[in-house]
């Protein structure tokens, strides 16, 4: 994917991992990583297709991604109030303080108490190895557009069909990302629209009474 171009990281609007090689970053690490305003030079040039060999790795992948996000949000919403990212490795977990949400490895949520969004190193690395480099991304826009309904005052779903359309929203929020960065010439549409169809399509859910997520075809 163009988008992860080392130039990236350079921007004033980044907000990238801490400057910590993978192996001192999972040797250190006993709680949540937050995502510092500082760039760091850790992110491959060129296409990220492939780049990375394991899930140690995801917290560089992060280093070369939320760059990109963070532009789209100052392009598309210019006043919204930014949303801090946690990177979860490997073997950390715990609960935010005062009720609030639970963490770990396998987390890709957006915690509407705090205004926190954590990406687990294991579900970032089942979506990039599964669907591709795209597909991590685009699951932080769609956390991200959970943020903006939460600054928005959009209402909290009170039951699980009631999420569905909360839910879809945030996809539509994670299209207009990936329409974004077509925009400006970063992504692989041949390659990249895979991966995004793919991630979106692994998570679409049945019709029931207890479907909180779009079907396949309401995702897509």
């Amino acid at each position: 994917m163009r988008l992860l171009k080392r130039w990236l990281v350079g921007l004033a609007t980044a907000v990238a991992v801490v400057g910590l090689s993978p192996g001192v970053a999972q040797a250190q690490a006993s709680q949540p990583m937050p995502l510092h305003a500082t760039a760091s030079a850790t992110c491959p040039a060129g296409d990220l297709e492939g780049a990375f060999t394991s899930s140690a790795e995801m917290a560089v992948y992060l280093d070369c991604v939320i760059p990109s996000v963070e532009q789209w949000i100052g392009a598309t919403y210019a006043d919204m109030p930014r949303p801090t990212y946690y990177f979860v490795p490997a073997g950390v977990a715990g609960t935010e303080g005062d009720g609030g949400c639970a963490y770990d490895a396998t987390s890709l949520q957006y915690c509407l108490s705090s205004g926190n969004i954590y990406l687990g190193e294991a579900s970032l690395w089942e979506q990039y190895s599964v669907f591709g480099d795209a597909a991590p991304v685009v699951v932080v826009a769609h956390e991200v557009t959970h943020h903006f309904q939460n600054v928005a005052g959009v209402s909290s779903p009170t039951t699980p069909n009631e999420l569905i359309p909360h839910e879809n929203q945030a996809d539509c929020g994670a299209g207009a990302f990936m329409a974004y960065a077509a925009q400006q010439g970063w992504m692989d549409v041949q390659d990249d629209i895979v991966d995004l169809a793919g991630s979106l399509a692994a998570a679409g859910e049945s019709e029931g009474p207890d479907r909180t997520h779009g079907t396949v075809d309401e995702r897509l």
